[in-house]
């Protein structure tokens, strides 16, 4: 899931409009951040079995497209 994420947001180019949709569970940690859970994301492990929303972010922050949802 990452890494199509990745290429989503590499791929793009300035004009594009990106859109990501995710639907499915969250999870937020004790300092309430999110991350996006996949269908082998278990509780005790969900930082290493999800993305994160901060990963999504930072992908967002470095894509060319800048116009995203």
């Amino acid at each position: 899931m990452r890494e199509k994420i990745e290429d989503l947001l590499d791929q793009s180019s300035k004009q594009d409009l990106v859109l990501l949709y995710f639907s499915g569970h969250g999870i937020t940690d004790d300092s309430n951040r999110l991350y996006l859970a996949t269908r082998d994301t278990s509780k005790s492990r969900y930082k290493s079995r999800s993305v994160s929303a901060s990963f999504i972010q930072s992908l967002s922050d470095e894509s060319r497209s800048r116009r995203q949802v």
